[in-house]
């Protein structure tokens, strides 16, 4: 609820959300706060030429549609397309395939695969770091950082070295 308000405002203050959404303002404070460490909100500077009461202004906050991506594929009998957005549902790159009716299950998914990478290489997005679509990242991926889990990683697989898989860690 709050984060659906974040997206449709812009650049809300607490008392803002506590209006929009009817929750509490200790219970909106704490999930905005939990956004903010997750990496989906950040707070607003101040406005040029907003009025400025005594005491200090009103924090504000902002939805980061650039802190992710959304990767949706379509598997049909006659092929495979991927479709890529940011978290503001933006459309940034699209791809497919065709594939044989009968083509077998693993060659559908490499097919799948190709799309993927070839998507997320045009658009200049990193691929997945760890799972089982880790394959569909671009050669010229790097691990930036550990898993969040020494012992496992985001998509519930164990880590693929003692470094870690490369998924965004918790610190970031």
């Amino acid at each position: 609820m709050v984060l659906h308000a974040l997206r449709g405002a812009d650049a809300p203050t607490l008392t803002d959300l506590t209006r929009v959404t009817g929750l509490s303002r200790p219970t909106v404070e704490g999930v905005v706060e939990g956004l903010m460490e997750s990496g989906l909100v950040v707070e607003s500077a101040p406005e040029e030429g907003e009025t400025r009461r005594q005491g200090r202004p009103a924090r504000r906050f902002r939805f980061r549609a650039e802190a992710g991506h959304l990767l949706g594929i379509e598997i049909g009998p006659h092929r495979v397309a991927a479709l890529l957005s940011g978290l503001d549902g933006r459309i940034i790159g699209a791809g497919s395939r065709e594939v044989s009716e009968t083509a077998p299950e693993d060659e559908r998914l490499d097919r799948v695969r190709t799309v993927v990478a070839d998507v997320l290489r045009r658009a200049g997005v990193p691929g997945p770091t760890c799972g089982p679509w880790a394959s569909a990242r671009p050669a010229s991926w790097r691990p930036t950082a550990p898993c969040a889990s020494a012992r496992r990683c985001p998509a519930g697989r164990a880590s693929r070295s003692a470094s870690g898989c490369g998924a965004p860690s918790a610190a970031r």
